[in-house]
């Protein structure tokens, strides 16, 4: 059976591929239930946040006071219930599906999908950036950076002043500060001192602040900064040594503004059973273990919390780079591209799923329209996802990028979105969804919203002649 009667028959797609939006690695690693889409960058929506509602329960009230310790300082943003769907290739749009929820709400968001917008006009943020750590340890954890830490002068850091110990002990009567336990004890700074630099910013009190900044203590401390607000018996506690894995990988922090609850971010299997709802507070506990606290709950947000995009997994070039190994055409750059064979293990593959699932809803369309016109076939399998020489008309998906040249050429100028805008306010007086384009500009027809829908029938955009399909945004 060669490659373009294959398709005459639909091919099985795998019923994953069918979910709302296909989940990250990081998202199915941390058994996320609650999303948050936020309209951003080239692409319509890209998700900013996730949480695992099973394990920790949290009201929008709870979240936009997490969202200030995450930053350092408030960010006003409004929730609505939104339903996502498939956009493109690992990309998705959204639209709200129910009115936005009260900002000052204490019931506990229902797992799904919400939108992130500025305010409660559906306006998006013009630029929007939760994270509240150092860019370059934002995806570390406090147990990676000791692993693999070499520098002696940083591991140093890790060991305690004498006087911090004794205090510590004295403090927490030798029991594990968040189970009561005697046994297998080990002493625990809540943020490392090494790390410090990493999780404070310019927002931060005054007396651990100028830690984020290295250039003012550079010449007073040779790593750049001054550890010492951190080597003090307020940032350091008595844990259990199978705790402490969990601590230090951010599977469990504290809200000391909630309480001192304890916040569940990964199921820790058994050990979680230890954990108490709340950390047990004593007449020695002054809350000046608070500051510390917030910061090592920041870092567990940035960590956790934050990220998880599809997109980081299949950017634009290796999406263009697996269709061109399929043989799927992006704008007709190849005229010798053959579609690779259904049993191709390629097609197996996640994004094979994604690709093989995006190019049969482009046909479905397209013979949509094939089956309500009068016109006759000539025989020939009118969608096949060839190329043909004498320019017939090419469906592209995305309104944001020129077609590429190359399966990596993804550059796009001022110049090109300009072009793009006198082009769309002459024919629909807005931005489109969808572009239809030609090599032949003069023939290029009317079109409308959605991707899916082209105004003009199936003779206007040529269905006698094989249209190579460019389902990509």
């Amino acid at each position: 059976m060669d490659n373009v009667s294959q398709w005459n028959t639909p091919p099985e797609v795998s019923a994953d591929i069918r979910h709302e939006h296909i989940l990250s690695d990081k998202s199915k690693e941390l058994q996320r239930d609650t999303f948050f889409f936020a309209p951003m960058g080239p692409h319509p929506i890209r998700l900013i946040l996730g949480l695992n509602q099973q394990l920790t329960p949290v009201s929008v009230s709870t979240l936009r006071r997490w969202v200030h310790v995450m930053k350092g300082y408030p960010q006003e943003f409004c929730l609505f219930p939104v339903k996502v769907e498939p956009y493109g290739i690992m990309t998705y749009s959204m639209s709200p599906s129910g009115p936005m929820i009260d900002p000052e709400s204490t019931e506990s968001l229902p797992p799904g999908n919400y939108g992130w917008y500025k305010d409660s006009d559906l306006t998006p943020h013009s630029f929007l950036d939760l994270t509240g750590v150092d860019m370059a340890m934002r995806d570390k954890s406090f147990e990676y950076n000791v692993t693999f830490m070499d520098d002696e002068r940083l591991l140093n850091l890790y060991k305690f002043p004498s006087d911090v110990e004794h205090r510590v002990l004295t403090r927490d009567s030798r029991r594990c500060e968040v189970t009561g336990s005697t046994d297998d004890l080990v002493l625990t700074w809540i943020v490392p001192p090494p790390w410090a630099w990493a999780a404070v910013n310019i927002h931060d009190p005054p007396e651990i602040a100028p830690t984020a900044s290295a250039a003012p203590n550079m010449a007073i401390h040779p790593l750049g900064f001054d550890p010492s607000p951190f080597l003090v018996p307020a940032n350091a506690i008595l844990l259990r040594k199978d705790l402490k894995v969990h601590f230090y990988n951010h599977h469990f922090t504290i809200d000391a503004d909630d309480n001192y609850r304890v916040i569940v971010l990964r199921d820790m299997g058994d050990t979680q059973q230890l954990l108490p709802t709340h950390l047990p507070r004593h007449p020695e506990h002054d809350n000046s273990d608070a500051l510390f606290f917030r910061l090592h709950l920041r870092y567990s947000f940035n960590f956790m919390l934050l990220g998880g995009d599809i997109r980081e997994k299949y950017p634009p070039h290796r999406i263009l780079s697996m269709m061109h190994s399929l043989g799927v055409t992006v704008g007709g750059d190849d005229p010798d591209c053959e579609m690779a064979a259904l049993d191709d293990d390629r097609w197996q593959t996640e994004l094979g799923q994604a690709i093989l699932t995006n190019v049969m809803d482009v046909r479905a369309s397209l013979n949509q329209y094939a089956s309500d016109s009068d016109e006759e076939s000539d025989g020939e399998d009118d969608l096949a996802p060839v190329w043909e020489k004498d320019g017939p008309y090419t469906i592209d998906w995305n309104a944001h990028l020129p077609r590429p040249t190359s399966p990596t050429d993804l550059s796009i100028t001022d110049k090109d979105h300009e072009k793009l805008d006198v082009e769309d306010k002459k024919k629909n007086g807005s931005r489109m969804n969808t572009v239809v384009s030609s090599i032949e500009p003069e023939k290029q027809p009317s079109i409308r919203k959605p991707a899916t829908t082209l105004e003009s029938g199936p003779k206007e955009i040529g269905l006698d002649k094989p249209t190579p399909i460019a389902a990509l945004h």
